[in-house]
């Protein structure tokens, strides 16, 4: 099961700078620098331990549920986390080449949810 949000299409919210980002952030992608960030680490503990409970809820309304508390947790914390996901540059594929930063945005409490949701 693949828990950890990936990047949405497009930024709803206001640019943040890597900098701005917080040790509550969840940061959505791929790759060891965002594996490790300590945001992510704390958000795939919280997975971890209501992990039973999702796989066994039978009614999507229950796993939608556990998703949303867990997105509600880490909106809790203080400073509050958020799920940012990397500002990709226009006409730009994912690479291995990184180019240059753009920074993050937040994804947004919804999306957050679904990513979180699917399984």
């Amino acid at each position: 099961m693949n828990f950890i949000p990936k990047a949405a299409a497009g930024p709803p919210g206001r640019a943040v700078r890597t900098d701005e980002i917080t040790v509550n952030d969840v940061l959505c992608g791929r790759g060891g620098d965002i594996n490790v960030h300590v945001g992510n680490e704390r958000y795939r503990k919280m997975i971890e331990i209501r992990k039973m409970d999702y796989l066994t809820a039978t009614y999507k309304h229950k796993k939608r549920m556990i998703a949303s508390s867990i997105v509600k947790e880490i909106h809790s914390l203080v400073p509050p986390g958020r799920f940012m996901s990397r500002i990709q540059a226009p006409g730009r594929k994912r690479s291995r080449n990184k180019g240059p930063d753009l920074g993050w945005f937040e994804i947004g409490e919804e999306k957050a949810t679904k990513k979180r949701h699917r399984p």
